[in-house]
Protein backbone atom coordinates (compact mmCIF):
# COMPACT_ATOMS: atom_id res chain seq x y z
CA UNK A 1 0.00 0.00 0.00
CA UNK A 2 1.52 3.61 -0.89
CA UNK A 3 1.75 6.09 1.59
CA UNK A 4 -0.09 9.07 1.71
CA UNK A 5 0.98 12.41 0.80
CA UNK A 6 2.19 14.93 3.24
CA UNK A 7 -0.32 17.00 4.45
CA UNK A 8 1.37 19.54 3.23
CA UNK A 9 1.73 18.60 -0.24
CA UNK A 10 -2.52 18.09 0.16
CA UNK A 11 -2.89 21.91 1.27
CA UNK A 12 -0.87 23.18 -2.14
CA UNK A 13 -2.27 21.25 -4.49
CA UNK A 14 -5.49 22.03 -3.06
CA UNK A 15 -4.69 25.76 -3.38
CA UNK A 16 -3.55 25.23 -6.99
CA UNK A 17 -6.82 23.32 -8.09
CA UNK A 18 -8.71 26.56 -6.69
CA UNK A 19 -6.54 28.94 -8.24
CA UNK A 20 -7.14 26.72 -11.76
CA UNK A 21 -10.64 26.86 -11.08
CA UNK A 22 -11.16 30.51 -10.25
CA UNK A 23 -8.73 31.86 -13.68
CA UNK A 24 -11.21 29.31 -15.79
CA UNK A 25 -14.12 31.03 -14.00
CA UNK A 26 -12.40 34.42 -14.79
CA UNK A 27 -11.97 33.77 -18.67
CA UNK A 28 -15.47 32.56 -18.93
CA UNK A 29 -16.86 35.56 -17.42
CA UNK A 30 -14.82 38.29 -19.77
CA UNK A 31 -16.37 39.34 -22.63
CA UNK A 32 -15.31 38.15 -25.96
CA UNK A 33 -13.15 40.40 -28.10
CA UNK A 34 -15.00 41.30 -31.58
CA UNK A 35 -13.49 40.22 -34.46
CA UNK A 36 -11.26 42.39 -36.23
CA UNK A 37 -12.69 44.42 -39.44
CA UNK A 38 -9.16 43.10 -41.19
CA UNK A 39 -9.90 39.23 -40.09
CA UNK A 40 -12.68 38.41 -42.85
CA UNK A 41 -13.42 39.83 -46.00
CA UNK A 42 -17.09 40.44 -44.78
CA UNK A 43 -15.68 42.57 -42.31
CA UNK A 44 -13.25 44.10 -44.19
CA UNK A 45 -16.25 45.43 -46.61
CA UNK A 46 -18.53 46.26 -44.13
CA UNK A 47 -15.89 48.38 -41.56
CA UNK A 48 -16.53 51.86 -42.14
CA UNK A 49 -20.30 51.44 -42.58
CA UNK A 50 -20.60 49.07 -39.01
CA UNK A 51 -19.26 49.32 -35.57
CA UNK A 52 -19.90 46.98 -32.70
CA UNK A 53 -20.87 47.62 -28.92
CA UNK A 54 -21.58 45.62 -26.31
CA UNK A 55 -24.65 45.11 -24.80
CA UNK A 56 -25.55 43.26 -21.75
CA UNK A 57 -27.53 40.26 -20.81
CA UNK A 58 -28.43 37.75 -17.99
CA UNK A 59 -26.80 34.32 -18.22
CA UNK A 60 -26.63 31.59 -15.65
CA UNK A 61 -24.27 31.97 -12.85
CA UNK A 62 -23.93 36.17 -13.80
CA UNK A 63 -23.70 38.90 -15.99
CA UNK A 64 -22.23 38.25 -19.41
CA UNK A 65 -21.46 40.68 -22.34
CA UNK A 66 -21.92 39.78 -25.84
CA UNK A 67 -21.25 42.06 -28.94
CA UNK A 68 -23.89 43.48 -31.41
CA UNK A 69 -22.80 44.17 -34.59
CA UNK A 70 -25.14 47.51 -35.54
CA UNK A 71 -25.34 49.86 -38.12
CA UNK A 72 -23.35 52.98 -37.03
CA UNK A 73 -21.80 55.27 -39.85
CA UNK A 74 -19.18 56.64 -38.90
CA UNK A 75 -18.31 58.91 -41.90
CA UNK A 76 -18.93 62.59 -41.96
CA UNK A 77 -21.78 64.00 -43.70
CA UNK A 78 -21.25 67.86 -45.00
CA UNK A 79 -23.11 70.66 -45.58
CA UNK A 80 -23.29 73.79 -47.56
CA UNK A 81 -24.65 76.97 -46.38
CA UNK A 82 -25.20 80.13 -47.80
CA UNK A 83 -24.67 83.30 -45.76
CA UNK A 84 -26.91 86.41 -47.14
CA UNK A 85 -26.39 89.95 -45.50
CA UNK A 86 -29.22 92.02 -44.68
CA UNK A 87 -29.74 93.66 -48.28
CA UNK A 88 -30.06 89.80 -49.52
CA UNK A 89 -26.40 89.32 -51.08
CA UNK A 90 -24.55 86.44 -50.67
CA UNK A 91 -21.11 87.04 -48.58
CA UNK A 92 -19.71 82.95 -47.94
CA UNK A 93 -20.96 79.85 -49.36
CA UNK A 94 -18.63 77.27 -46.62
CA UNK A 95 -18.64 73.88 -46.82
CA UNK A 96 -18.23 72.41 -42.99
CA UNK A 97 -18.98 69.07 -41.41
CA UNK A 98 -22.61 68.64 -39.35
CA UNK A 99 -20.41 68.31 -36.16
CA UNK A 100 -19.37 72.04 -37.33
CA UNK A 101 -20.34 74.43 -34.94
CA UNK A 102 -22.12 77.58 -35.81
CA UNK A 103 -18.86 79.36 -34.42
CA UNK A 104 -17.07 77.89 -37.45
CA UNK A 105 -19.52 79.46 -39.85
CA UNK A 106 -18.26 82.67 -38.26
CA UNK A 107 -14.69 81.68 -39.26
CA UNK A 108 -15.33 81.59 -42.60
CA UNK A 109 -17.40 84.82 -42.92
CA UNK A 110 -14.40 86.53 -40.77
CA UNK A 111 -12.33 85.29 -43.54
CA UNK A 112 -14.44 86.44 -46.36
CA UNK A 113 -15.15 89.92 -44.93
CA UNK A 114 -13.06 90.34 -41.66
CA UNK A 115 -15.42 91.16 -39.59
CA UNK A 116 -14.71 89.44 -35.79
CA UNK A 117 -17.29 86.75 -34.66
CA UNK A 118 -18.17 88.29 -31.90
CA UNK A 119 -19.74 91.17 -34.00
CA UNK A 120 -21.77 88.63 -35.83
CA UNK A 121 -25.11 87.03 -35.51
CA UNK A 122 -26.56 84.62 -37.70
CA UNK A 123 -29.81 83.86 -38.34
CA UNK A 124 -32.08 80.86 -39.22
CA UNK A 125 -35.30 82.65 -40.54
CA UNK A 126 -36.27 84.59 -37.29
CA UNK A 127 -33.97 82.76 -34.71
CA UNK A 128 -30.52 83.72 -33.71
CA UNK A 129 -28.22 80.73 -33.89
CA UNK A 130 -25.80 80.22 -30.29
CA UNK A 131 -22.10 79.93 -31.91
CA UNK A 132 -21.62 76.81 -29.54
CA UNK A 133 -24.73 75.24 -31.56
CA UNK A 134 -23.84 72.16 -33.57
CA UNK A 135 -24.92 72.45 -37.44
CA UNK A 136 -26.48 68.83 -36.80
CA UNK A 137 -28.54 70.27 -33.92
CA UNK A 138 -29.81 73.23 -34.99
CA UNK A 139 -32.05 72.55 -37.74
CA UNK A 140 -29.56 73.31 -40.60
CA UNK A 141 -29.93 71.30 -43.85
CA UNK A 142 -27.69 71.70 -47.13
CA UNK A 143 -28.60 74.86 -49.44
CA UNK A 144 -29.92 76.37 -45.93
CA UNK A 145 -29.24 80.10 -45.97
CA UNK A 146 -28.33 82.15 -42.97
CA UNK A 147 -28.78 86.25 -42.27
CA UNK A 148 -25.56 87.89 -41.11
CA UNK A 149 -26.70 90.58 -38.73
CA UNK A 150 -23.56 92.74 -37.62
CA UNK A 151 -23.31 94.40 -34.85
CA UNK A 152 -21.79 97.85 -33.96
CA UNK A 153 -20.26 96.39 -31.01
CA UNK A 154 -20.49 97.47 -27.47
CA UNK A 155 -21.49 101.14 -28.33
CA UNK A 156 -24.45 103.36 -28.31
CA UNK A 157 -25.12 106.76 -30.28
CA UNK A 158 -27.68 109.01 -28.82
CA UNK A 159 -28.89 112.27 -30.79
CA UNK A 160 -29.85 115.59 -28.43
CA UNK A 161 -31.41 118.83 -28.44
CA UNK A 162 -28.50 120.72 -27.38
CA UNK A 163 -26.65 119.88 -30.99
CA UNK A 164 -24.44 117.29 -29.98
CA UNK A 165 -25.04 113.84 -30.73
CA UNK A 166 -22.50 110.95 -28.04
CA UNK A 167 -21.21 107.81 -28.28
CA UNK A 168 -21.19 106.18 -24.96
CA UNK A 169 -20.22 102.41 -23.69
CA UNK A 170 -22.92 100.25 -23.14
CA UNK A 171 -21.33 98.62 -20.37
CA UNK A 172 -20.16 101.09 -18.40
CA UNK A 173 -22.55 103.82 -19.21
CA UNK A 174 -19.22 105.97 -19.96
CA UNK A 175 -19.33 108.71 -22.59
CA UNK A 176 -16.91 107.77 -24.74
CA UNK A 177 -17.09 110.35 -27.91
CA UNK A 178 -19.01 113.89 -28.06
CA UNK A 179 -19.84 114.78 -32.03
CA UNK A 180 -19.72 118.41 -31.78
CA UNK A 181 -20.44 120.50 -35.04
CA UNK A 182 -24.05 120.82 -35.86
CA UNK A 183 -25.41 124.64 -35.08
CA UNK A 184 -29.00 123.61 -33.71
CA UNK A 185 -31.07 120.28 -32.36
CA UNK A 186 -29.93 117.00 -33.80
CA UNK A 187 -32.94 114.99 -34.55
CA UNK A 188 -31.23 111.43 -35.50
CA UNK A 189 -28.04 109.47 -35.35
CA UNK A 190 -26.83 106.25 -36.70
CA UNK A 191 -23.89 104.06 -37.32
CA UNK A 192 -22.66 102.78 -40.54
CA UNK A 193 -23.20 99.14 -41.10
CA UNK A 194 -19.19 98.46 -40.46
CA UNK A 195 -19.71 100.47 -36.81
CA UNK A 196 -17.01 102.97 -37.51
CA UNK A 197 -19.07 105.99 -38.43
CA UNK A 198 -21.67 107.68 -37.22
CA UNK A 199 -24.46 109.56 -39.55
CA UNK A 200 -26.27 112.51 -37.92
CA UNK A 201 -28.99 114.43 -39.03
CA UNK A 202 -30.02 118.09 -37.61
CA UNK A 203 -32.30 120.89 -37.75
CA UNK A 204 -29.32 123.16 -38.64
CA UNK A 205 -30.28 121.96 -42.13
CA UNK A 206 -27.61 119.87 -42.80
CA UNK A 207 -26.62 116.01 -42.24
CA UNK A 208 -22.66 114.92 -41.08
CA UNK A 209 -20.76 112.08 -40.93
CA UNK A 210 -18.19 111.59 -37.84
CA UNK A 211 -15.58 108.87 -37.19
CA UNK A 212 -16.91 107.10 -34.23
CA UNK A 213 -13.66 106.99 -32.54
CA UNK A 214 -11.97 109.68 -33.14
CA UNK A 215 -14.98 112.17 -33.43
CA UNK A 216 -13.74 114.34 -36.46
CA UNK A 217 -16.28 115.09 -39.08
CA UNK A 218 -15.69 113.57 -42.04
CA UNK A 219 -18.33 114.83 -44.12
CA UNK A 220 -21.05 117.33 -44.43
CA UNK A 221 -24.22 117.08 -46.26
CA UNK A 222 -25.30 120.17 -47.47
CA UNK A 223 -28.52 120.68 -49.69
CA UNK A 224 -31.84 120.89 -48.22
CA UNK A 225 -33.45 124.01 -47.39
CA UNK A 226 -35.32 123.42 -44.04
CA UNK A 227 -34.45 120.95 -41.01
CA UNK A 228 -33.23 118.01 -41.92
CA UNK A 229 -35.09 115.35 -40.02
CA UNK A 230 -33.55 112.15 -40.95
CA UNK A 231 -30.51 110.49 -42.30
CA UNK A 232 -29.88 106.86 -43.06
CA UNK A 233 -27.24 104.77 -44.74
CA UNK A 234 -28.11 102.26 -47.59
CA UNK A 235 -26.86 98.82 -46.38
CA UNK A 236 -23.28 98.30 -48.70
CA UNK A 237 -22.83 102.17 -46.88
CA UNK A 238 -22.48 103.65 -50.24
CA UNK A 239 -25.45 106.11 -50.04
CA UNK A 240 -27.16 108.66 -47.60
CA UNK A 241 -30.08 109.58 -47.78
CA UNK A 242 -31.90 112.42 -45.85
CA UNK A 243 -35.69 114.08 -45.42
CA UNK A 244 -36.29 117.58 -44.91
CA UNK A 245 -39.01 119.87 -43.84
CA UNK A 246 -38.39 121.45 -47.53
CA UNK A 247 -40.55 118.55 -48.39
CA UNK A 248 -37.44 116.77 -50.70
CA UNK A 249 -35.90 113.87 -49.83
CA UNK A 250 -31.96 113.45 -51.30
CA UNK A 251 -29.58 110.82 -51.99
CA UNK A 252 -26.31 111.53 -51.72
CA UNK A 253 -22.80 109.77 -52.83
CA UNK A 254 -21.24 109.36 -49.65
CA UNK A 255 -17.70 109.40 -50.75
CA UNK A 256 -18.14 112.84 -52.20
CA UNK A 257 -21.20 114.45 -50.12
CA UNK A 258 -22.85 115.02 -53.84
CA UNK A 259 -26.44 115.08 -54.01
CA UNK A 260 -27.29 112.16 -57.10
CA UNK A 261 -31.13 112.46 -56.62
CA UNK A 262 -34.13 114.55 -54.99
CA UNK A 263 -37.60 113.20 -54.64
CA UNK A 264 -40.18 115.58 -53.65
CA UNK A 265 -43.11 114.76 -51.41
CA UNK A 266 -46.59 116.48 -51.22
CA UNK A 267 -47.66 117.73 -48.05
CA UNK A 268 -46.44 120.13 -44.65
CA UNK A 269 -42.31 117.98 -45.24
CA UNK A 270 -40.28 114.66 -45.35
CA UNK A 271 -40.27 113.35 -41.87
CA UNK A 272 -38.52 109.83 -42.65
CA UNK A 273 -36.49 108.30 -45.39
CA UNK A 274 -34.71 105.20 -45.70
CA UNK A 275 -33.57 102.78 -47.78
CA UNK A 276 -34.92 98.77 -48.96
CA UNK A 277 -32.56 95.94 -47.80
CA UNK A 278 -30.72 96.25 -51.31
CA UNK A 279 -30.85 99.89 -51.51
CA UNK A 280 -32.59 99.96 -54.54
CA UNK A 281 -35.82 101.97 -53.25
CA UNK A 282 -36.13 104.61 -51.22
CA UNK A 283 -39.38 105.03 -48.39
CA UNK A 284 -40.26 108.44 -47.70
CA UNK A 285 -42.96 109.10 -44.84
CA UNK A 286 -43.83 113.20 -44.55
CA UNK A 287 -45.66 115.30 -41.73
CA UNK A 288 -49.12 114.55 -44.01
CA UNK A 289 -50.74 111.58 -44.33
CA UNK A 290 -48.83 109.36 -47.00
CA UNK A 291 -45.70 107.94 -47.50
CA UNK A 292 -43.83 107.23 -51.05
CA UNK A 293 -41.79 104.33 -53.00
CA UNK A 294 -39.44 105.78 -55.37
CA UNK A 295 -36.81 103.74 -57.26
CA UNK A 296 -33.33 105.15 -55.93
CA UNK A 297 -31.59 105.10 -59.35
CA UNK A 298 -33.73 106.74 -61.76
CA UNK A 299 -35.97 108.60 -59.37
CA UNK A 300 -39.38 107.22 -61.05
CA UNK A 301 -42.32 107.27 -58.19
CA UNK A 302 -43.31 103.19 -57.34
CA UNK A 303 -46.30 103.59 -54.78
CA UNK A 304 -48.04 106.03 -52.65
CA UNK A 305 -49.14 104.67 -49.11
CA UNK A 306 -52.00 106.80 -47.55
CA UNK A 307 -53.35 106.56 -43.93
CA UNK A 308 -56.43 108.84 -42.35
CA UNK A 309 -54.11 110.89 -40.21
CA UNK A 310 -50.29 111.70 -40.66
CA UNK A 311 -47.62 108.89 -40.44
CA UNK A 312 -45.23 108.55 -37.74
CA UNK A 313 -43.29 106.00 -39.20
CA UNK A 314 -41.93 104.36 -42.66
CA UNK A 315 -39.86 100.64 -43.10
CA UNK A 316 -38.98 97.59 -45.12
CA UNK A 317 -39.08 94.06 -43.76
CA UNK A 318 -35.63 92.27 -43.73
CA UNK A 319 -36.35 90.90 -47.07
CA UNK A 320 -37.44 93.82 -48.55
CA UNK A 321 -40.89 92.37 -50.08
CA UNK A 322 -42.98 94.75 -47.58
CA UNK A 323 -43.04 98.22 -46.34
CA UNK A 324 -44.49 99.04 -42.90
CA UNK A 325 -46.52 102.65 -42.13
CA UNK A 326 -47.28 103.98 -38.61
CA UNK A 327 -49.69 106.70 -37.96
CA UNK A 328 -51.67 108.59 -35.82
CA UNK A 329 -54.65 107.22 -36.87
CA UNK A 330 -54.19 104.27 -34.39
CA UNK A 331 -53.12 101.74 -36.98
CA UNK A 332 -49.62 100.71 -38.29
CA UNK A 333 -50.40 98.89 -42.32
CA UNK A 334 -48.00 96.23 -44.06
CA UNK A 335 -48.18 97.02 -47.67
CA UNK A 336 -46.38 95.15 -50.70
Amino acid sequence: QAASPPPLLCGLAWRARKRAVRQLWQRRRRPRQPTPAAATHEGAARAPEMAEVPCAKRARGGAAIRWLRVGARTQHHTITVVVVNMAGVEVVRPTLSMDSTVWDVKRKVSEATGIPAWRQQLLLDAQILSGAGVLADVGLQDGASLSLVVSSGSTVVTASGDGLAKVWCSSTGRCLQTLKGHDDCVRTAVFSPDGGEVLTASHDGTAKLWHARSGACIRTFVGHHGPVNSAMMSSDGASVVTAAGDGSCKIWDRSTAECTQTFLLDGPGARWATFSPDSSLVLAATFGDGAKLWNAATGEHQQSFVHSRSICHASFSADGEFAVTASRDGTAKLWC
